[in-house]
């Protein structure tokens, strides 16, 4: 990812994209080759925020997520938050469903593969 860095939101990635397009839309006097890239990488981290947002709404106990690159099990789920457990470790996590972002640190982020 060239253009947009440290987005941990859809918001985040929205106000990034919308920065962009002000500095580089050719209507406002850009390149049109950058912003063709600045698009291609914002339709497809869009796409992945929305895909792992579906799938973290239909986790269930037992099943498998990754934090960080960690193999985690999901050990309590409810409506708006789920509980992870790394494998062969005692490290466990809250997250919220919506976002996959850690509930009390914000710097995990738990996503399906």
């Amino acid at each position: 990812m060239t253009h947009f860095r440290n987005i941990s939101t859809e918001e985040q990635l929205k106000a990034s994209y919308r920065k962009l397009a002000l500095a580089y839309h050719p209507d406002k006097g850009g390149n049109n080759r950058i912003m063709q890239s600045i698009n291609a990488e914002y339709n497809l981290l869009s796409n992945e925020f929305k895909r792992n947002s579906n799938m973290l709404n239909l986790l269930t106990v037992g099943d498998e997520v990754f934090v960080n690159g960690t193999e985690c099990i999901v050990i309590i789920a409810d409506n708006s938050t789920f509980v992870a457990k790394a494998k062969g470790r005692n490290k466990i996590a809250v997250f919220e469903r919506n976002t996959g972002l850690g509930k009390y640190n914000k710097r995990y982020r738990a996503y399906v593969n």
